[in-house]
């Protein structure tokens, strides 16, 4: 059985939005895809992790979340965690991730830059590139083949 997928971005209800979900869909057909917000203001990290920290405590253990809201600083890595409480956080490395490992823990954070360039390697690198790429490793999360 594979997991939801929450998804949390500063994309708006537009086309970079519907690719994600369509990544997520793709590589974990059996996922349940869920938005926690497109809304976050553009760039505000402060904000993403706020909404998400609040957010995930209303949905089960085991759900994956997906923060796509980023600031763009160059040589950034992609994180996965696996916080205490058991849920699943894919994130760039980020002031977000850290704010999620301050409040539900970390009982394991991996490096998954190279599985995350595997799926974009033929795009353009551009954010919603990078979404779709973070989008390919949450998927793989929720079918369980991370």
């Amino acid at each position: 059985m594979t997991a939801p997928i929450v998804i949390l971005s500063d994309y708006g209800m537009g086309a970079g939005t519907a690719a994600v979900k369509g990544v997520c869909k793709t590589f974990a057909p059996q996922s349940h895809v869920f938005e926690l917000s497109s809304d976050i203001p553009a760039l505000n990290l402060d904000a993403a992790a706020d909404v998400l920290c609040a957010g995930m405590q209303a949905w089960p253990e085991g759900t994956v979340f997906l923060n796509l809201v980023d600031n763009g600083e160059k040589g950034r890595r992609q994180a996965v965690v696996a916080t205490k409480d058991g849920y699943i956080v894919v994130s760039p490395d980020n002031k977000v991730l850290a704010a999620v490992e301050a409040a539900h823990g970390t009982a394991e954070k991996r490096d998954v830059s190279d599985l995350a360039a595997c799926y974009g390697a033929e795009y353009e690198k551009t954010a919603l590139c990078h979404g779709r790429d973070l989008a390919y490793v949450a998927a793989k999360a929720a079918a369980k083949e991370l």
